[in-house]
């Protein structure tokens, strides 16, 4: 098996998970529809850390995105050569394997959280949405052409394993849900996305974004009351808030794609059931869906949503900051120095 593959298979699921983070920021409710008076920002004090720490903003032009990819990457492989090397092995920095990103333009996609978004695409669920988001990026990896391929073909087998557990620090691929950081590959991935001395901080970041999206703060419960009850009027009883009924439509649509949604000590994910709803079911859904999308975007204006939400939001942010500044502080300075050094 190819390095590429081997890479592929070892860290595909987590980069995924990065950007798929990534995304998830640039489309959450604080960076959607941008009101008019207070809060004048898109983001909060928090999105605005976190933006510094990722090395990225939502409305970074795609230039400035793929220049930190690509930066982000050359520092990655960086790190792995000079891992390899302490421990006695050669590895040849991949440079070409940087992920590409494309953006697609204001005016040639549309704007999520428009009324156009929701009348063509819905919630973006079900539908064909790929090239037609204006301002959010796709990101496609480069496999080929890794020079460290040709490299461990020339290995004898027991310099081969010695090898392979060097880079990734395990000799067992599959359980990709469990990352390795002891291997060269995971270490430089952690040094990015999940640092060991920051756990406890990111471990704290999780848990008050979970508390927001899943309304486990008392803060947004009469402004979801006022949009649950405008949709009422709108005929779709039984949903909570937004972000809920879009959680809700995603499961309902991994599953009728053949799909069960399984949490454990995992998280969250999904195992191919076999049973594929058919054509019929999925058009029903995708046009339930894109009602929905439409009740919601009446329904956020009806209230102004997106105005009230930020402010609340941007208040919690701001509070979450106050109380853990030195470690926000702490972990921008660290990933800025990492960045320098490469």
């Amino acid at each position: 098996m190819s390095i590429a593959n081997l890479l592929a298979r070892r860290f595909g699921q987590l980069a995924l998970l990065i950007i798929g983070a990534l995304l998830l920021a640039a489309c959450s409710p604080s960076a959607q529809n941008p009101s008019t008076s207070a809060p004048t920002s898109q983001f909060g004090p928090l999105d605005e850390y976190l933006f510094q720490i990722r090395g990225s903003r939502p409305d970074a032009t795609q230039a400035a995105r793929q220049a930190r990819e690509s930066a982000d990457h050359r520092a990655r492989e960086e790190m792995i050569s000079a891992c390899m090397a302490e421990q006695g092995f050669l590895y040849i920095p991949w440079l070409e394997g940087a992920v590409t990103v494309t953006v697609v333009s204001a005016d040639d996609g549309l704007r999520r959280g428009s009324r156009d978004f929701a009348e063509q695409l819905g919630f973006g669920i079900s539908t064909n949405t790929w090239g037609r988001i204006a301002g959010e990026p796709s990101s496609v990896a480069n496999m080929a052409g890794n020079p460290n391929d040709e490299l461990r073909a020339a290995m004898s087998p027991s310099e081969g394993s010695a090898w392979d557990l060097a880079l990734h620090g395990r000799s067992n691929l599959d359980e990709w849900w469990e990352p390795d950081w002891e291997g060269c590959s995971g270490a430089a991935w952690q040094a990015f996305s999940q640092p060991k001395q920051f756990a406890a901080l990111q471990q704290e970041i999780s848990t008050f974004q979970t508390s927001i999206d899943n309304r486990l703060i008392p803060d947004f419960t009469e402004l979801d009351i006022e949009w649950a009850s405008c949709m009422a009027n709108q005929g779709f009883t039984s949903v909570q808030s937004p972000s809920l009924l879009e959680r809700t439509l995603f499961y309902e649509n991994m599953e009728l794609q053949g799909n069960i949604v399984i949490n454990d000590e995992f998280g969250t994910r999904w195992e191919a059931s076999g049973q594929v709803a058919d054509i019929q079911q999925q058009l029903a859904f995708t046009d339930r869906e894109i009602a929905m999308a439409i009740a919601d975007y009446d329904c956020r204006r009806a209230v102004s949503y997106e105005q009230r939400h930020n402010e609340i939001d941007f208040a919690l942010q701001q509070a979450f900051v106050a109380q853990h500044r030195d470690e926000l502080d702490a972990w921008v300075e660290y990933i800025n120095s990492i960045r320098a050094g490469y």
